[in-house]
């Protein structure tokens, strides 16, 4: 365990009058998953007042390899729906709320901060939960990765999009690769070189004719397109 996540435990103890034991440390940060119903035997395995009884418990942070965050929030909320009443709702932060809506868009009703989600947080969360788009008011604040983000794998947001023109050659390949109906919108086709080309056309085919880099694919690479799309086998000379 880091000092940082000692730390935290502490900390956590202390506030909640919980007690925990290092083995069960142990083996819960060795464990590179560890799944809702261990959880809840470790965290109803110390002991916590009715009266400190806080929301930490269904947001608990634990972190993994690559200090990626993932967050276990409604370890209870099936069986006991009764303690969301107790829930700290104030205590989530913006990276919080966005990990628990993603999951569970459910809880859209408990989350009083939606004003202050930027347009990255959009579109991070659109991805997941496009339903909420009626909820947004920071479409003019998405920048052209957010809007990629978003368009690869929502494309009905597609009218709503003013960065067009601020896509690169490597946006165009991986948009396209994934929604090629936005091929009239790109103005970028000079700009793609040879890894661009195959991203696009192994996905893509049917944009061969515009590419003009033939020549530049290795041996490796042409008989990847060729034995993806054999129809391709007429570009190469």
């Amino acid at each position: 365990m880091s000092t940082e996540q000692e730390k935290f435990w502490i900390q956590f103890s202390k506030e909640n009058d919980m007690v925990l034991f290092a083995a069960d440390w142990n083996q819960f940060c060795k464990a590179k998953k560890t799944d809702e119903e261990t959880l809840k035997k470790l965290l109803f395995r110390g002991k916590l007042s009715d009266k400190e009884f806080q929301s930490i418990v269904f947001c608990i942070i634990i972190t993994v390899p690559f200090e990626q965050p993932i967050l276990y929030y409604p370890v209870l909320f099936k069986q006991c729906p009764q303690l969301m009443e107790r829930c700290n709702w104030d205590m989530l932060n913006k990276l919080d709320w966005l990990i628990l809506l993603g999951k569970y868009p459910q809880f859209i009703d408990k989350c009083d901060i939606l004003d202050e989600f930027d347009g990255e947080d959009w579109s991070c969360l659109l991805c997941k939960q496009p339903q909420f788009a009626d909820k947004c008011d920071k479409w003019d604040y998405f920048d052209s990765d957010a809007w990629f983000e978003l368009l690869y794998t929502q494309p009905q947001f597609a009218d709503k999009c003013n960065k067009w023109d601020e896509f690169e050659g490597e946006d165009w390949a991986n948009l396209l690769s994934a929604q090629a109906q936005f091929a009239d919108k790109c103005d970028k086709w000079n700009e793609f070189d040879v890894f661009d080309w195959k991203i696009l056309l192994k996905a893509q085919p049917q944009f061969a004719a515009k590419c003009n880099k033939w020549d530049e694919f290795n041996e490796n690479e042409k008989e990847e397109l060729i034995d993806a799309h054999p129809n391709l086998a007429k570009y190469f000379k």
